[in-house]
C-alpha cells in the first residue's frame, strides 16, 4: 500500500512540476502594440506598430502656401521600423496630392505622377478597395528604388492618395 501512495505522490508531484515549468519553457508571444495616426487636415487615420517611427512633411506648414495647383504634393508621411545598421526598414509611405479637377486615377497619374510608374501596365480601372473607397492597386517589380513596390491610388474629395509599400523580391513573387 505504501508503494501505491509513493507512486501516486510521485505522479502528482511530477504533474505539478510540469504545470509550473511548461509555461516557463513555452515561448512568450507578445501581441503587437499599435498606435493610431490621425490626420484631420486630410481626413485619414490608420494604425501602425508603436515601435515604428514616422517622418512627415506638409506643404502648407513648410511653405505657408494655401492656394495649390493640381499635381502638387500636399503631404508626405513615412512610417517605418528603424534599424540601427541600415536605416529605415519595412513600413509604408503616404502621399496626398491636390486634385481640384477631380479627374480619375489613370488620367491623374498620366498627367502628374509618371516619373517612375510604367503607365502602360497600370490597371484601366479600380481593382481594390481601401477603407470602402475604390482604388487602383498596382505592383511594379522594377523601380527607381531598386525594390519592388506595391502602390494603392484612390481619390477622395479633391485629393489623390498614394500608399506605397516596398516589398522584398521574395514577397513580390507571391503577390501575383
Amino acid at each position: 500500500m505504501n508503494k501505491k501512495f509513493i507512486f501516486l505522490g510521485l505522479i502528482l508531484g511530477l504533474a505539478a512540476i510540469l504545470l509550473v515549468i511548461k509555461p516557463a519553457l513555452s515561448p512568450i508571444i507578445e501581441k503587437p502594440q499599435w498606435q493610431t495616426y490621425q490626420n484631420s487636415k486630410y481626413s485619414f487615420q490608420f494604425n501602425y506598430p508603436i515601435s515604428w517611427q514616422k517622418e512627415e512633411w506638409d506643404l502648407e506648414t513648410a511653405t505657408g502656401y494655401k492656394t495649390i495647383s493640381d499635381g502638387t504634393i500636399l503631404y508626405q508621411g513615412k512610417f517605418f521600423s528603424p534599424s540601427a545598421s541600415s536605416g529605415p526598414v519595412g513600413g509604408f509611405e503616404v502621399l496626398v496630392w491636390e486634385n481640384n479637377g477631380r479627374v480619375g486615377i489613370k488620367n491623374y497619374l498620366t498627367w502628374y505622377r509618371h516619373e517612375d510608374l510604367i503607365l502602360a501596365d497600370l490597371p484601366l480601372a479600380e481593382n481594390e478597395t481601401v477603407a470602402s473607397i475604390s482604388a487602383v492597386r498596382y505592383f511594379q517589380q522594377k523601380t527607381a528604388r531598386g525594390k519592388p513596390l506595391v502602390y494603392y491610388f484612390f481619390t477622395k474629395d479633391n485629393l489623390v492618395f498614394e500608399l506605397t509599400q516596398e516589398r522584398s523580391d521574395l514577397e513580390a513573387s507571391s503577390i501575383y
